[in-house]
């Protein structure tokens, strides 16, 4: 996308979540986009802590699981 695009920020990631659920290399997207719907943020004042916690997890490969098919070595 282009910065002088005229959509608006909804627009753009509903297009970009579109892209990445069509495409053949992301066979598993709708399994990772019902694991990361299914846990909504913190409401403040535990965000904080909810986001520390959800950073540590996607470090160690567990947040956002496999959604690709993994590029060869």
């Amino acid at each position: 996308m282009s910065s002088g695009s005229n959509l608006t920020t909804a627009e753009q990631v509903e297009a970009t979540i579109g892209r990445a659920a069509e495409s053949g290399s992301a066979p598993y997207f709708y399994e990772c986009l019902l694991e990361l719907v299914r846990r909504p943020a913190a409401d403040d004042p535990g965000y904080p802590q909810w986001r520390a916690s959800i950073a540590a997890e996607m470090e160690l490969g567990r947040a956002i699981f496999y959604c690709g098919k993994p590029a060869a070595d």
